[in-house]
């Protein structure tokens, strides 16, 4: 009655008729073709073996997949559900992995090796109960080393498994022995103005290979977390590669849910400048909601297996409509952007970033009112990076409608990333260049207008680089009596009013009062008369 089954080729072009013969004789085998399918001519081997194994993974039922990955070591041989989340970065995944031998023998070697992103991470074999024709091996929580679960870094990456992998055993086919599935693990979270340096971007396509051709790859990525704060209305995330002739490409992502489609399809931004360039994307948290985003980092296409440095940038608020000059902090090492948040009128703005001694190639740009930003998403006139090392880049923009601009200051590739940055920041609005007094050489205060005074006077003060400042008045026993500022301050010259009133408002008597200034290591006083 055997016989009498006909057989049709699965497909990998492959079948085959297990015969249990019990008498010496001559045997026919019929092999048919569909010729509405296979018009042409067709070439087919036909062939008598002995029995042989055939492994291939297999999805089981209330399983998800041949193999599956889950948070918790809790998978039973009955149940592996799709995962409902994965942690990156830390030691908390276990592994499930389920296979079938199809063949017409048995085997009692089984052997597997697992892939993430086309790299080989761990090879198991067991030998010794053998898996006979028909029969399931289910693998269930397996970790390395035995105690431990195993540690995936954070975005999406392709899970491999090769069965056989070491070519031992005499197969059907080889054909089938491979599947690879994609799943999303938990990114990093950055702190806000932190810096990390991560050990290696995956191969964006590596393991595909391995894949059913019916599935819908999206790219192999890093994961990285903005999480949404309080401070600054601007955030950045930007990257360089560890070389100046690697690259590493940027993509913004909405906030990872599941485990199957984050850092997919919703591109939201992205950033790919080329070899050894510094590439960032920006939120606007003036225009968008105010959540968590992803930022998926992804190989240069030509070059993987690399490490990178990863910043991320908050803005810091500056006056509003600047003019004149400014001198930041520097840019540290390991660092590569500041976000610069302005209030900005309608009119002609000219900004410019100078060098000052650290020799490095700079890149500014301006932007406003969408969303999301990929460095180069702004008008071609708001950027500049071409200069060159250890000179000027300026801006010459119109702006239409007023509102808030982030000025972006940025070293423009990976071999400035080491360096300290110092820069100064000039803004005009004449569209004639103009030349500005040089800044001060000290930090002192520079004088009260008028004093004595009746009702209010005008303090000056002037300082030789940017400081955590504090002006406070005084009485004559050296009680505080007002606090007019207590901010970060750029290096230049400065001026506030003292309205002659204390802290709640009431008007100090006549007498003789003193203005004590603090910047980083700096003390200065004035005395100040007010008169009735």
């Amino acid at each position: 009655n055997d016989l009498q089954d006909p057989m049709i080729t699965d497909e990998y072009g492959l079948g085959s008729i297990t015969l249990d013969l019990q008498q010496i004789g001559h045997y026919c085998a019929v092999v048919y073709c569909n010729r509405s399918e296979h018009p042409g001519s067709m070439a087919v081997h036909v062939g008598l073996t002995h029995g042989r194994p055939d492994l291939e993974p297999v999805s089981v039922m209330n399983w998800y997949a041949p193999i599956v990955p889950q948070p918790h070591d809790e998978s039973a041989l009955f149940y592996c559900p799709e995962p409902d989340t994965l942690h990156g970065n830390q030691y908390a995944t276990w592994l499930n992995m389920a296979c079938r031998n199809g063949g017409s023998a048995g085997t009692d070697t089984v052997a597997f090796g697992l892939g993430i992103d086309g790299d080989d991470i761990l090879g198991l074999r067991q030998i010794g109960t053998t898996l006979n024709p028909g029969g399931i091996r289910q693998v269930r929580n397996f970790n390395y080393p035995a105690t431990l679960p195993m540690k995936f870094p954070g975005g999406r990456h392709t899970l491999t498994v090769e069965l056989d992998y070491l070519d031992e055993i005499n197969e059907l086919t080889n054909a089938n022995n491979n599947f690879g599935r994609q799943y999303c693990w938990s990114p990093y979270v950055m702190d806000p103005g932190g810096v990390v340096v991560r050990e290696s971007v995956p191969d964006r396509t590596g393991g595909w290979d391995l894949c059913e051709p019916d599935q819908t790859l999206l790219w192999n990525c890093d994961g990285l977390r903005l999480e949404v704060t309080p401070d600054g209305r601007w955030r950045a995330m930007a990257v360089m590669p560890d070389g100046i002739t690697r690259d590493v490409d940027l993509q913004l992502h909405p906030l990872l849910e599941g485990t199957i489609d984050g850092f997919g399809s919703e591109v939201l931004a992205s950033s790919t400048r080329g070899p050894g360039a510094l590439d960032f994307v920006l939120v606007n948290y003036h225009e968008a909601v105010r959540h968590s985003v992803d930022v998926g980092v992804l190989d240069g296409a030509t070059n993987n297996q690399h490490g990178y440095a990863a910043e991320d940038a908050v803005s810091s608020r500056g006056p509003e409509n600047p003019l004149g000059q400014f001198i930041p902090d520097p840019v540290g090492p390991g660092r590569m952007l500041v976000l610069h948040e302005y209030l900005l009128d309608p009119g002609f703005l000219r900004i410019k970033v100078e060098d000052l001694g650290g020799g490095v190639d700079w890149g500014i740009s301006l932007y406003h009112g969408e969303e999301f930003f990929g460095l180069t998403d702004t008008q071609p006139d708001w950027q500049a990076s071409a200069a060159g090392a250890g000179q000027s880049e300026t801006l010459e923009v119109t702006i239409l409608e007023s509102g808030y601009y982030c000025l972006a200051v940025w070293k423009a590739g990976a071999q400035d990333l080491g360096a300290t940055a110092p820069y100064k920041l000039v803004f005009s609005d004449s569209e004639t260049p103009v030349a500005y007094e040089e800044l001060p050489q000290v930090t002192a205060i520079t004088g009260a207008v008028p004093n004595p005074f009746n009702p209010q006077t005008t303090i000056g003060f002037a300082l030789e680089g940017p400081a955590s400042c504090s002006l406070t008045v005084h009485d004559l026993q050296g009680r505080q009596v007002k606090r007019i500022i207590s901010e970060r301050l750029t290096a230049g010259r400065h001026e506030y009013v003292w309205d002659g009133r204390d802290e709640s408002g009431q008007q100090m008597a006549s007498g003789v009062y003193v203005a004590r200034l603090v910047a980083g290591v700096h003390k200065d006083l004035i005395k100040l008369t007010l008169l009735k």
